[in-house]
């Protein structure tokens, strides 16, 4: 429709699919790749309305704390916490000439261990090798990523804090998530 932007509701489908997944494989490693070729402009995690009129958020509204951008990340955060907590990972491959809004969706990589990657167009070749490495096979013909790995630090009493760097989440003593 002329003056409108492609019905998008990239938050409510990703959310949508990490329940599906969380069904599907309640307590084993999974990946969710969710491809996004513009804004998402209806639903949770929408960042801009449908009338091309209106623009998308800038830098400076960003760091100004739009109100949009925060309830968009807000929605991001609540399902990255539910794709961590079982193990699932979650990236995303951008490609759009327009504002997609990965920053608003930055949770689903950093909490889940996920990546994304971002193109001016799904045919770039750039993007399309950066996917044949992401998602190849070892030599036995298993998937080269790791799924659902777990990892038990017991810490000395000299030990202050400690931290982990890349995607996860953080369970107690009992292995309960964090």
């Amino acid at each position: 429709q002329l003056g409108k932007r492609a019905g998008r509701c990239t938050g409510s489908a990703i959310a949508a699919a990490v329940s599906l997944l969380a069904s599907c494989q309640p307590d084993g490693g999974a990946r969710l790749v969710a491809f996004c070729g513009g804004p998402s402009v209806g639903g949770s995690g929408a960042i801009v309305e449908a009338d091309t009129g209106s623009a998308v958020r800038s830098h400076a509204e960003l760091q100004a704390g739009s109100a949009r951008a925060r309830e968009a990340a807000a929605h991001y955060e609540r399902v990255a916490r539910e794709a961590a907590a079982r193990g699932h990972g979650v990236d995303v491959v951008s490609a759009s000439l327009e504002e997609t809004g990965l920053y608003e969706m930055r949770a689903l990589m950093q909490r889940t261990g996920g990546v994304a990657l971002q193109a001016e167009s799904f045919e770039d070749e750039t993007l399309l090798h950066s996917l044949e490495r992401l998602h190849g096979v070892a030599d036995s013909s298993d998937s080269a990523m790791g799924f659902g790995a777990k990892m038990e630090l017991v810490a000395g009493r000299d030990c202050a804090a400690v931290q982990h760097v890349g995607g996860g989440a953080g369970g107690g003593a009992d292995g309960a998530p964090g």
